[in-house]
């Protein structure tokens, strides 16, 4: 058993994930504007009630920077809103979106939401819909 455990380790298998030895997330990627490229993830978004919550991952540790979310819809002017974030022991978060449902009406609408800092940068986008 010990054998096969070291030859997993030392030449995994395909198919198989790599474990690392840590929880810290990969180092940022150089970007646009000598800053650094961070993945960011919507991790919940969903309607509740009278407002459409937005929640975020960054795979990075950061300490200061904000989360700005931009929706769009044809026709429509684009409503954003700014979230601070808050670090977290691997990862950090932007702090949630709270965007009241009088403000988008019904439809698709494309959610795009940017993690800015002093060095860092990340964005992702996805398409919400209103009911």
């Amino acid at each position: 058993a010990g054998t096969d455990i070291k030859a997993n380790s030392t030449n995994p298998a395909e198919g198989k994930p790599q474990v690392s030895g840590s929880d810290q997330p990969a180092a940022p990627t150089p970007g646009p504007n000598n800053r650094s490229e961070v993945n960011v993830e919507i991790t919940a978004s969903a309607q509740n009630g009278s407002v459409y919550q937005i929640r975020a991952l960054i795979a990075s540790v950061q300490g200061s920077g904000a989360c700005t979310l931009v929706l769009e819809k044809a026709g429509r002017s684009p409503v954003t809103t700014i979230a601070s974030i808050q670090p977290q022991a691997s990862t950090s978060t932007c702090q949630g979106f709270d965007i009241p449902i009088s403000q988008l009406g019904t439809g698709q609408w494309q959610a795009t939401l940017t993690f800015e800092s002093t060095n860092v940068i990340g964005r992702v986008t996805e398409m919400i819909t209103i009911k």
